[in-house]
Formats: structure tokens, C-alpha cells, sequence
């Protein structure tokens, strides 16, 4: 995958007419225009990951608890013999 795939040519275009505005409309320098351009919106891309990767690290996952309808019911279990459970097995 080049770049320009991953930036998206139309905003290379955009940053590098922006970038041959500001320096008064020189020409024959296209080519360095684009380089440049691709390097700004890369280091901004970057950024921007980094910046998302430290959100991420520093979000706070809440498990949500799940709705209780009704009350638990307290059940009493039966008391057995031990004799007896020796005398089963």
C-alpha cells in the first residue's frame, strides 16, 4: 500500500496546493510541493493514532451489571445425615 492510498490522494492535492499558495505559487517545484505534503499529513496521521492508542490505554472498560428483576431468594437446603450419605456411596 503506498501513501498516497493510505492518505487519500485528493488530500495530498489539497495540502500540496495549500503549501504552493503560501509560498507565492513558485513553479517547478510540483513534485517537492507533494513530498511535502505527504510528510505533513503523515506526521499528522501519526499524531492522531498515538493520540487515539493514549485514549484507549487510559479508558476505563465498566462492566455493566446485569438487571435484576426480582430479589434472590434465600433457599435453606435440607440438613442430612453424613451417616447416611457415607452408606449411599
Amino acid at each position: 500500500m503506498g501513501l498516497e492510498q493510505l492518505i487519500g490522494e485528493e488530500k495530498i492535492r489539497l495540502r500540496s496546493h495549500a503549501i504552493w499558495e503560501m509560498e507565492g505559487r513558485p513553479e517547478g517545484r510540483a513534485e517537492e510541493h507533494w513530498r511535502r505534503a505527504i510528510a505533513q499529513l503523515m506526521a499528522e496521521l501519526e499524531r492522531d493514532l498515538l493520540a487515539a492508542l493514549d485514549e484507549r490505554e487510559r479508558a476505563e472498560f465498566v462492566i455493566p451489571r446485569p438487571q435484576v428483576h426480582e430479589p434472590p431468594q434465600h433457599l435453606q437446603a435440607d440438613r442430612c445425615d453424613p451417616h447416611a450419605l457415607s452408606k449411599a456411596a
